[in-house]
């Protein structure tokens, strides 16, 4: 491999000068994932080999990622199971190759890690002659064995026969790569040992590039690889990332320690601290390899780790910050979610383009959003990313049904029949195309039948909010379907402005009105609507939203605490901000700014509890007309006991 091909990330560019080789091959990984799983009622094997291949291809198309339009996907290979998958892309013009490995798709990244099965160990004979045996784990020995044995449908050809086909009618002396992301990385490894070990009628010139990936083997396999391509291989991490840290000797001891630096380490950081839970999970984790002593790759060279300044600018998605701002509360869902972002932005840590998502959307309710089980009912689907290609599913927690008839209006409509269904038993509807599935939201429920009864209201929240416009209430009850419309009092609710969620859920914005406490009405075709309470109170003022939601106990200087919603006031006036508890309540005395729509504040400090793990308050604000917010699930706000964290 030419010497331009291996330094630091900085120096080392692609033919086309555009963006480095790492940055190529990260993108082309992460391509792997494209149409990942199945369409939800089901499809062969060959029409998700298409899908993805046609979804890659699309993609690579974009002269905006780091691929520059040059690649292109020419074979796909999808284990029979679906597992796992590994494709070829081809750059003609710099006769080069690259082998792309996805791993198990899950949605846990735990889950992902123990399908390598750490705690059982088998011998790797498909590399190079060596001077010993080498052994990796018995889940990546199979994942190895599944991928290779994958067959491209379209032309009944395993990894090696495209590859052999490939390379004879390539030009000489062609580059052949090797790279993957997470589960894809390790495998990355081992296909790399296989492939190298071929008798090539016009050998290629080998590279590997791994990103985050979690070791595929013992010590002895990792000695092999090193010997084999440790001048042509680089191993890619984040230093916060605790997935390539999994099992390898080195790495067990910080990743069951405090892994990320928060309140409770020195020196400190923006967390999220691990909980009890958390901790308690790492620990049963790491038993899993069961005396089996797992090393790296890259041990003397090309181990490039990426991220290092975990203290620098966060940001709310994947791009360059170094954390993820929205993960920081210490508990396992703040923790998770934070791994989840440190895995998954090679490409922001990388500084190369981001892959657009041109997954379907479904982002309205859906209308009408019940009809006859019998199916034939015409449905309207709003969202974007919509393709001419697009199927929909109607799916149920047992099994889906696809649409008898889709029709493409545009990228951001589509029309469905609905097949038969079971009567009274929601079901999802999904929208697939050559990229993914659409995620199920919950305003994308269609049931069957219609209710037989009119609506009725039963829950509202919050119960009080203030005269003007500009925010949202929550009603909850039955018999809510797509016709339905609102009265607050006699005044309707814009219909533009509430959205008919499912047939149990609305989200309504209140039309302005005076003070007063007025009875809410949702009516529809045919049902002259439903019973007068319960009722929502006009005047005070309604909290929407607090950011961040957390803190921690005996701390005086938390981090200011910003609370959105309507209603408040132009200025503070008499108006108060109080944390409200069952064991406590806390006017704040520290008020930076107050508008009409926000307000932020420096959180009481809070002492002299019994030694709970937390504390949940309701942030209530009370404005210069002396009334007060209601209280609902959107205002609260936790503290943390720093000595339930791990330190």
């Amino acid at each position: 491999m030419p010497s331009s091909v291996l330094s630091q990330v900085e120096g080392k560019k692609s033919e086309s000068t555009l963006y480095t080789i790492p940055q190529v091959m990260m993108t082309l990984a992460q391509l792997a994932v494209t149409a990942g799983a199945q369409r939800p009622s089901g499809e062969t094997l060959l029409l998700q080999q298409e899908r993805i291949y046609h979804g890659i291809n699309a993609l690579l198309a974009n002269k905006e990622l780091a691929t520059n339009g040059e690649w292109k996907a020419v074979w796909v290979g999808l284990t029979g199971d679906r597992a796992n998958l590994a494709y070829i892309a081809q750059n003609a013009s710099q006769n080069a190759f690259a082998v792309c490995l996805r791993g198990t798709q899950m949605g846990s990244f735990i889950d992902q890690l123990e399908d390598l099965d750490v705690g059982k160990v088998e011998q790797f004979k498909a590399g190079p002659s060596y001077s010993e045996s080498i052994y990796v784990s018995k889940g990546a020995n199979g994942a190895f064995n599944e991928v290779t044995n994958a067959v491209y449908v379209s032309t009944n050809t395993t990894l090696l026969q495209a590859l052999t086909s490939l390379l004879e009618s390539a030009p000489p002396q062609p580059t052949l790569y090797i790279t993957g992301h997470s589960l894809g990385g390790a495998m990355a490894t081992t296909v790399a040992l296989y492939l190298v070990a071929q008798n090539w009628a016009n050998k290629p010139t080998f590279g590997v590039y791994t990103f985050a990936a979690p070791t595929a083997g013992l010590q002895s396999f990792a000695d092999c690889f090193d010997s084999v391509f440790g001048s042509v291989s680089e191993r890619y991490y984040n230093a916060w990332d605790a997935v390539p840290a999994a099992w390898a000797n080195s790495s067990m001891t910080d990743m069951q320690n405090s892994f990320y630096p928060s309140i409770v380490t020195n020196p400190q950081g923006p967390g999220p601290a691990q909980n009890t839970d958390v901790v308690n999970q790492l620990n049963d984790f790491m038993k899993m390899p069961k005396g089996n002593v797992y090393v790296q790759t890259n041990q003397q060279q090309g181990s490039v780790k990426l991220n290092l300044d975990y203290s620098s600018a966060g940001t709310t998605d994947f791009g360059p910050g170094s954390y993820n701002t929205l993960s920081l509360v210490p508990t396992m869902d703040g923790f998770m979610g934070q791994v989840g972002f440190q895995h998954n932005n090679y490409l922001g840590f990388l500084n190369a383009p981001q892959i657009p998502s041109l997954v379907p959307v479904i982002s309205s309710p859906i209308s009408p959003n019940a009809g006859p089980s019998a199916g034939g009912t015409v449905i309207t689907i709003e969202g974007s990313n919509f393709t001419p290609d697009c199927v929909v599913d109607f799916q149920a927690k047992l099994g889906a049904a696809a649409a008898e008839k889709v029709t493409f209006v545009s990228t951001t409509k589509l029309t469905a029949k609905t097949p038969k269904l079971l009567p009274s038993i929601p079901v999802n509807v999904r929208v697939t195309n050559n990229f993914g599935t659409s995620a199920i939201v919950p305003f994308d429920q269609f049931t069957a039948p219609p209710p037989a009864s009119a609506p009725a209201v039963s829950v509202i929240t919050p119960g009080s909010g203030p005269t003007e416009a500009g925010y949202t209430v929550t009603i909850l009850g039955t018999g809510f379907t797509s016709d339905c419309k609102v009265y607050f009092g006699e005044t309707q609710a814009a219909q533009e402005q509430t959205f008919i969620v499912s047939l149990t859920e609305i989200q309504v914005s209140p039309p302005v009105s005076g003070s007063g406490t007025v009875a809410v009405t949702v009516t529809t075709t045919g049902a002259p609507g439903s019973s007068n309470t319960p009722t929502f109170t006009y005047g005070p003022p309604a909290v929407m939203k607090v950011t961040p939601s957390f803190g921690f106990l005996k701390k005086n200087d938390n981090a200011s605490v910003t609370i959105s919603g309507a209603g408040f006031g132009s200025s503070q006036g008499n108006g108060t901000v109080q944390f409200v508890s069952l064991l406590l309540s806390h006017t704040c005395q520290s008020i930076a700014s107050w508008s009409d729509t926000e307000i932020v504040v420096t959180p009481p400090e809070v002492d002299g509890l019994p030694d709970l793990a937390t504390v949940t308050c309701d942030i209530t604000v009370t404005n210069s007309n002396g009334l007060t917010s209601d209280k609902t699930p959107t205002d609260q706000y936790t503290y943390y006991n720093t000595s339930s964290l791990k330190n």
